[in-house]
């Protein structure tokens, strides 16, 4: 008896739903393939966000975000702000394919609202160090404990990213002690937001 019953109303549920949806979707996605098509014509504009990752559009990034995604890395031993930023930038943002494209120009580039749709826009003024940056103890002989580190995380998350700028930082904490006493006593901190 319930078999019967769930074929109907499968069976419904496609008639019905299916068609509404295609109806409703289809002109939504050929407006977003001729938007794409257009910003051809526009040279500061790389590739329309991909819908995974619209999920930053909705979030208002530049002024309050709520959806900030927070990594932290422990690093044994000190590292150099330097060596760090040079590292990244050769071997991350200026990553090229075998075809000497850019893998990640991303990176790069901020996000921007054009005809409706968001899109990639790149950043004329990019400079590592606005991206790859030092925090600041506040005491360079004391070490940064764990909940410290907590503090510092909590802040970020919530930490607006600059306008017209890569909403990516990675953040580099030196100093740091876990209460781990067989970690040793040079350890840093690298936080991706």
């Amino acid at each position: 008896m319930i078999r019967p019953l769930a074929k109907v109303l499968l069976a419904t549920v496609i008639g019905i739903c299916l068609p509404f949806c295609i109806l409703l979707l289809t002109p939504i996605y050929v407006l977003r393939w001729i938007t794409s098509k257009l910003a051809k014509c526009n040279p500061s504009l790389g590739k329309i966000l991909t819908t995974r990752s619209c999920c930053v559009g909705v979030d208002d990034i530049y002024k309050s975000p709520q959806w900030t995604l927070l990594l932290g890395i422990i690093v044994k031993g000190d590292t150099s702000l330097e060596d760090f930023r040079n590292g990244f930038l050769q071997r991350a943002v200026h990553a090229k394919n075998e075809k000497g494209q850019l893998l990640k120009p991303e990176l790069s580039q901020s996000i921007t609202s054009w005809l409706g749709f968001l899109f990639w826009k790149w950043d004329p003024e990019f400079r590592i160090e606005n991206h790859v940056v030092e925090h600041k103890a506040k005491s360079d002989s004391e070490p940064i404990n764990r909940d410290s580190l907590f503090q510092i995380g909590q802040s970020l998350i919530y930490a607006p990213y600059p306008e017209n700028r890569s909403p990516w930082e990675l953040i580099l904490i030196k100093n740091v002690d876990m209460g781990d006493p067989e970690s040793g006593k040079q350890q840093s901190v690298i936080f991706l937001r």
